[in-house]
C-alpha cells in the first residue's frame, strides 16, 4: 500500500483514508462489502490486523498505568470565507486510537533507533508532580464530590481515572488531573 525510499527520504502511500473511512472499516465485519469505495477485501483485512493490533499496544500501555485522559477535542471547521463556520466535538474512537498508538510507537522506535546511534536528542518528559501539588489535586477532587484516595502512586493515579469515566463531574476531573 505504501512503499519508500529511505536513501532519499521519500515516501507515497497509494490510498489516504479519513478518520471516519477508518473507523467505517473498522466496523465492517470480515466478509462484507467494503464501506469505503475504492477499496478491496486486502485493505479491509490490513485495517482490521492494525486495529487488532493498536489495541493491543493500547491494552499493555494502560495496563502499565498509563493515564487513559478521555478529554473532549474540538475541530474548528473554516468556511469558503475563512471565517469559522463551525465547532465541532472531535470523538475519540478506534480510528483514533488506532491512528494515536501507532504514532506513539513509531515516536518509540525512532527514539530506540537514534539512541542506540549515541545522538544527542531532545525528549519530552513529564516529570513526577510535586506531591503537596498532588494533596491540592486531591482535595479539589473532594470537594467535586469524589473520594480519591492516595494519588501520589501512578496506579492510583490511573485507577481513579477510571473509575470516574462515567461520572457527571468526570471530565471535570480529568481536566484537574491533567493541569496537575
Amino acid at each position: 500500500m505504501s512503499s519508500c525510499d529511505w536513501s532519499s527520504d521519500v515516501c507515497s502511500s497509494d490510498l489516504r483514508l479519513t478518520y471516519e473511512q477508518a473507523l467505517a472499516l473498522i466496523e465492517t465485519r470480515p466478509g462484507m462489502r467494503s464501506p469505503v469505495p475504492g477499496v478491496g477485501v486486502e485493505v479491509m483485512e490490513q485495517v482490521h490486523r492494525l486495529h487488532a493490533l493498536a489495541q493491543q499496544m493500547r491494552r499493555r500501555r494502560f495496563d502499565q498505568y498509563a493515564l487513559d485522559l478521555d478529554l473532549p477535542e474540538s475541530q474548528v471547521v473554516i468556511g469558503a470565507n475563512g471565517l469559522i463556520e463551525d465547532i465541532r466535538r472531535v470523538e475519540n474512537d478506534f480510528s483514533h486510537q488506532m491512528i494515536e498508538e501507532c504514532m506513539v510507537a513509531a515516536n518509540e522506535a525512532v527514539d530506540r533507533h537514534l539512541s542506540g546511534r549515541k545522538w544527542a536528542l531532545i525528549h519530552r518528559l513529564h516529570e513526577e508532580p510535586a506531591p503537596e501539588r498532588m494533596n491540592e489535586l486531591a482535595e479539589d477532587l473532594r470537594q467535586l464530590g469524589f473520594r480519591p484516595g492516595d494519588l501520589r502512586q501512578r496506579r492510583n493515579l490511573a485507577e481513579f481515572v477510571q473509575s470516574i469515566r462515567q461520572a457527571p463531574l468526570g471530565e471535570d476531573a480529568q481536566m484537574l488531573i491533567l493541569r496537575s
